[in-house]
């Protein structure tokens, strides 16, 4: 008998705060694991749950360990990006915020070439292992779908700077991945983590 999952997660703030006041280290989400012989065990933190679940359902290497790390690093470049876009809503003012939006501009695609570099020399195919998706790839692509949301088009990933990387969330939007992610967005967006008036400039 396989393994049961249980994710408890708010992906609106104002439903998660109250949560967090009784959860392991503060945090949402937390993952249970109940295994054949009833034994439960939480895992916590999103990045750890991301990386046990890959690793589970096979978008990672189970039994390769300096593959499935290697695969891993490029997910974790891709966390730090998103570190940097979320200290976004650190800033107090529009004006503060209106500046560092600016600043990302120019971090972000930085930041992705060396994406774009090491997708460029794959020949087997458009994702980080070639042919097969793996986490870094389901992690990019969800990420992509929010700097859509926060920048103008293409000022991210485009056919001319970031061909590869194009070529790799499109096959993943047009996929069984894209279906669920935008599946996520009827009930997630950007929006929830601001009120009205920290936004609006976003989309002025």
């Amino acid at each position: 008998m396989p393994a049961k999952y249980d994710l408890l997660y708010f992906p609106m703030l104002k439903y998660a705060s109250t949560v967090k006041t009784v959860q392991l280290f503060g945090k949402v989400p937390r993952l249970t694991v109940t295994e054949s012989d009833g034994k439960e065990t939480s895992i916590w933190e999103s990045r750890a749950i991301n990386e046990y679940l890959a690793v589970q359902l096979g978008f990672l290497p189970k039994n390769d360990e300096l593959e499935r790390s290697h695969l891993n690093s490029f997910a974790c470049s891709v966390y730090e990006i998103t570190d940097k876009v979320n200290a976004l809503q650190t800033h107090a003012t529009p004006e503060e915020r209106k500046a560092y939006w600016t600043r990302l501009l120019e971090i972000v695609p930085e930041r992705l070439k060396w994406h774009e570099r090491y997708l460029a020399s794959k020949t087997d195919g458009p994702f980080y292992a070639g042919d097969k998706i793996t986490l870094p790839d389901i992690v990019l692509y969800v990420q992509w779908t929010r700097w859509t949301e926060m920048f103008p088009e293409d000022a991210i990933i485009n056919n001319e700077a970031t061909p590869n990387l194009l070529k790799l969330v499109e096959t993943c939007h047009n996929g069984p991945v894209g279906e669920i992610v935008q599946g996520w967005a009827d009930v997630y967006q950007i929006s929830d983590h601001f009120d009205d008036e920290k936004v609006m400039w976003l989309y002025s």
